[in-house]
């Protein structure tokens, strides 16, 4: 156990140990080590600046289009598609809210720091996912051993049986001459 000796072995066994099926559900395809790289991707402060501009344009798009009054079907059918837009990134603000709030208590809860030694969310999601690739790696390692540790028991157990089983010659005596 803990051959190599790492942080990141040690949890990888624990883990293991303790909730045998979650490390390879964490990183199997779908799991959230890849939920986490997705994240790694945009920055977040980008992502929040464009919808406040594409909510800015919208909010002055609108009152422009209900102005030119429903009389045109194309036009008022457009003013509808606009407003279910506003109103999907009004969700999607509300979500991004909930995200940041949702950080706070992150950070709180790993210590990543207040004010301007806080991490950003973009900070701490690309540190989490080299974590989740170092934890993947141990734990690949892990399994490694393991299975080396299996066929070398399979091997002594299988040389034993042969040994026990195999016949034993006696030499003939010399008295017997």
């Amino acid at each position: 156990r803990g051959e190599s000796g790492s942080l990141v072995d040690y949890i990888a066994e624990q883990m293991e140990e303790a909730y045998p099926s979650e490390l390879p559900a964490l990183l199997a395809p779908g799991g959230d080590m890849e939920r986490i790289k997705k994240a790694v991707g945009p920055k977040f402060s980008e992502i929040q600046e464009e919808l406040r501009g594409l909510r800015g344009q919208v909010s002055r798009m609108l009152p422009r289009v209900h102005a030119l009054g429903t009389e045109d079907p194309v036009i008022a059918r457009h003013g509808e598609i606009l407003a279910m837009c506003a109103a999907e990134m009004e969700e999607l603000h509300v979500r991004l809210i909930k995200l940041e709030d949702l950080y706070e208590t992150l950070c709180v809860w790993y210590h990543v720091g207040d004010g301007e030694k806080k991490k950003s969310l973009d900070e701490f999601c690309m540190a989490f996912q080299e974590f989740l690739e170092d934890l993947g790696q141990a734990f690949k390692a892990l399994q490694q051993r393991e299975l080396a540790r299996r066929r070398q028991n399979q091997l002594t157990r299988r040389s034993g049986i042969r040994t026990r089983s195999a016949p034993v010659r006696r030499q003939p005596s010399q008295t017997s001459l």
